[in-house]
């Protein structure tokens, strides 16, 4: 059963941020801008010892973050990056989705769901808990990727028009405590929620009953197609609006949703989809999170269920 593309997306994101995909990234962009001006903040452990702390902002969250940190903006924009030093993995993330919310509740419920099944992920806690006193759920994992163990820990909360995160991780080796930069940080946070819009079309006042004129123009409903065709394709374009698949993915996805197989197919086969197209944005995808071998690249688009050719296809328009 396959998850949502919501749960799929995130859940990719936060894993792989812990995963060396950031310092090393020729795709990164450092980001300055966000930077509004400066102050000195005591670290709670050491009251002679001072830090100097940042007000930034990304995506209309705002909060403090030590001025010696760098920042790296991700291709997609959607996520932003904190290093401690110049050389080191990243310490911290915040990541941000705009997608409806239209049950709070279950969405967040859901991205754990995700998170917690993702591969490399283990020791998976997770609890009800509050951010800018709204709702929020605080988790805990560790991951092992390439024989590097990370304990992870963050929050994921309602921001904006959407589902954001805030994470932080570090190397099980290292014996360095950041304790109470990221309670400062989470402190400082400062974010607004965007509530889905309630607002009612205003009752036009009754009109009397006039048989309409026959028009010349076509009917844009195709005629012989079904409610629940017609549903399906329109379902099968959210999702490529938002990212990439295959065929095969696309259909597995629309089933997931509980199209029968006939209505995926139905939709697939209609969407107007360029299937070559949608393996270069799929590879791009993976290279803005991380970095493959050409062959590893290929692999993982056949994984998605992109055909030899259309993974070929895909890995060289992205220069490869």
């Amino acid at each position: 059963m396959r998850k949502s593309v919501l749960v799929r997306g995130i859940a990719l994101a936060v894993i792989l941020t812990f995963a060396g995909c950031g310092g090393n990234n020729d795709n990164a962009k450092s980001d300055s801008a966000n930077q509004i001006k400066t102050e000195d903040v005591a670290q709670s452990n050491d009251e002679s010892e001072k830090i100097e702390y940042t007000s930034s902002s990304f995506k209309g969250i705002n909060y403090k973050i030590p001025s010696t940190w760098r920042s790296v903006l991700s291709d997609n924009g959607q996520n932003m990056y904190y290093y401690p030093t110049e050389n080191s993995q990243p310490m911290l993330m915040i990541t941000y989705y705009e997608i409806e919310i239209t049950d709070l509740e279950s969405n967040l419920d859901s991205v754990m769901d995700g998170m917690k099944n993702t591969e490399g992920t283990s020791a998976f806690s997770v609890s009800n808990g509050t951010l800018n006193g709204k709702s929020s759920r605080n988790f805990n994992y560790t991951l092992t990727l390439e024989n590097i163990t990370t304990k992870v820990s963050g929050y994921t909360f309602p921001a904006l028009s959407g589902v954001a995160h805030i994470m932080w991780g570090q190397e099980e080796k290292d014996s360095d405590d950041y304790t109470s930069i990221f309670n400062e940080i989470l402190n400082s946070l400062q974010y607004e929620v965007n509530p889905p819009s309630t607002t009612v079309a205003p009752t036009a006042e009754p009109t009397p009953s006039v048989e309409p004129e026959p028009s010349a123009t076509p009917s844009t409903e195709e005629p012989g197609i079904t409610m629940s065709q017609r549903n399906a394709l329109s379902k099968a374009h959210d999702y490529l609006d938002y990212t990439a698949f295959s065929y095969s993915g696309l259909i597995g996805q629309l089933e997931y949703e509980g199209f029968s197989t006939e209505d995926s197919t139905y939709a697939v086969d209609n969407c107007g989809a360029d299937w070559n197209e949608q393996a270069a944005q799929k590879a791009q995808d993976y290279l803005d999170y991380s970095s493959f071998s050409r062959t590893g690249l290929i692999e993982q688009l056949e994984y998605e269920g992109f055909t030899a050719e259309q993974a070929e296809y895909g890995v060289s328009a992205v220069g490869y």
